[in-house]
């Protein structure tokens, strides 16, 4: 009955709108995890993580949702729009405990990418304050896990000297505490 309901989405079949309910799930928990005035606010975080379970469940392509929903969550995450690192947790947390830990993995990864991309810029500033005072203290970093984040590959970029000079500098940082890895730019 529900799951009938839910997947045969009548509301796309009236008003002409193409979108599966995958697609219009993964938006919805897009539009209540970006910042803005439609985030979902403190204390309806539990309400709204509810409901969005409760369709999720029911919901016969999650596959295709997780696809929706990692695009998002990338573009979120990148341009640094998420209302909460707790409520992406959550949430992602629930969908391994009904899809398992495959079905996240690359989410998990990408949350981790995040943090672990903060910590480095950190490092990388106290670094340059002791060896290149002069560089640019506004520099930030993202060490991303190529296969996580769904980026097609590496196009030959050229930066300008000013910016060679400081991803140099910091692929040298890098590259003294994580051997074997290797940099490429987007």
């Amino acid at each position: 009955g529900y799951a009938k309901f839910v997947n045969q989405n009548s509301v796309s079949k009236t008003t002409g709108i193409t979108m599966t309910l995958a697609e219009i799930l993964a938006r919805y928990c897009d539009t209540l995890l970006r910042k803005g005035s439609k985030a979902v606010k403190n204390d309806d975080w539990n309400e709204k993580l509810n409901i969005i379970m409760i369709i999720f469940n029911y919901l016969n392509d999650k596959d295709v949702f997780i696809k929706f929903y990692q695009k998002m969550l990338r573009k979120r995450l990148i341009d640094q729009l998420s209302v909460s690192d707790s409520y992406e947790e959550t949430l992602i947390s629930e969908f391994k405990n009904k899809c398992g830990y495959e079905y996240t993995s690359k989410l998990e990864q990408m949350i981790k990418d995040i943090r672990l991309s903060e910590d480095l810029t950190n490092e990388y500033r106290t670094y340059q304050e002791n060896t290149h005072e002069n560089e640019n203290s506004f520099f930030s970093v993202m060490v991303l896990t190529s296969n996580s984040w769904l980026f097609s590959h590496p196009s030959d970029i050229i930066l300008p000297i000013e910016f060679k000079t400081i991803y140099n500098n910091f692929t040298t940082f890098y590259l003294s505490k994580h051997t074997g890895r290797k940099l490429t730019l987007p």
